[in-house]
């Protein structure tokens, strides 16, 4: 399992098997030696820009400065559930693309204009983060988790994001499109976001605030939506299949010819929605 210590002895053997001194290295990465020190004393850790260029002029991949090289299966087995951290970053026009990541904790950085396109996120935290205009463009999100933080316009296009989990987040301006959302938790969100041609499945809201929020030609289908506050919020073109609200003010959805199930209409009639004489509404299949 990568830790710190193992960044420092892989660095340190990368940069002898291309014969390069720590001046050398420096000097082509604009640094000081200073900075190579410290690093490979393990004293401080390179940001994930300059991470970029050194595996550029070292001849190797970011990944194999996180990959497992210990053999032994005992250790791995007992640290597999432990996130390499690389906490209180400053990451700008990163490039995660068609990376695998996993047990990686970004927790309390800020992320910007970063990409993390058609990559594969295992176990990932985001806590803290001030995260703006990142991609995560047909990424799939397994067990990611995103806790106490601040997105804004973000976007998610042809995701998949399967049981994440979203806590006490402020979402402005986000773009969920072509999406496929699974089994996770939304708890205690502010949120405010897009989705288009998405598919929510088995997904529990609970005490989240939709304002402003916008449903176009998506599917929620055996959802949990308990406790959320719907404020100007417009579903169009959308259908809702088998999911419950339950304490929830829904008096403030606007819906345009969806296709709502009996089952979720009780539901949102008790919970106040004004479905009664509305032509645009029909019976789901």
């Amino acid at each position: 399992m990568f830790n710190q210590m193992e960044f420092t002895k892989k660095l340190i053997n990368f940069r002898k098997a291309k014969n390069t001194s720590q001046t050398q290295l420096a000097e082509m990465l604009g640094i000081t030696p200073q900075a190579i020190s410290r690093w490979e004393t393990g004293e401080s850790l390179p940001d994930l820009t300059q991470l970029g260029k050194l595996a550029d002029i070292l001849g190797i991949q970011i990944n194999d400065f996180f990959s497992d090289s210990s053999n032994n299966e005992d250790t791995n087995d007992n640290q597999n559930n432990k996130a390499v951290k690389l906490r209180f970053n400053d990451f700008k026009n990163a490039d995660f693309s068609n990376m695998t990541l996993s047990n990686k904790d970004f927790s309390w950085s800020s992320i910007k204009q970063t990409k993390y396109d058609n990559s594969h996120l295992e176990n990932i935290i985001f806590k803290g983060v001030h995260m703006k205009e990142t991609t995560f463009n047909n990424a799939h999100l397994e067990k990611c988790e995103y806790s106490r933080n601040h997105l804004n316009k973000n976007k998610f296009v042809s995701a998949i994001i399967n049981n994440s989990n979203f806590y006490h987040n402020n979402l402005n301006s986000l773009l969920f499109s072509d999406c496929d959302i699974s089994q996770g938790m939304w708890r205690w969100n502010n949120v405010n976001v897009q989705f288009d041609n998405a598919k929510l499945t088995k997904v529990q809201f609970d005490r989240n605030n939709f304002a402003h929020c916008v449903f176009n030609n998506t599917l929620l289908e055996n959802c949990e939506i308990t406790a959320c506050n719907f404020r100007k919020v417009t579903f169009t073109n959308c259908e809702l299949k088998n999911t419950s609200f339950q304490a929830s003010h829904c008096r403030g959805i606007t819906f345009v010819n969806c296709k709502i199930d009996q089952f979720t209409r009780n539901f949102l009639v008790s919970c106040g929605a004004k479905l009664t004489n509305n032509d645009t509404l029909h019976e789901s299949n």
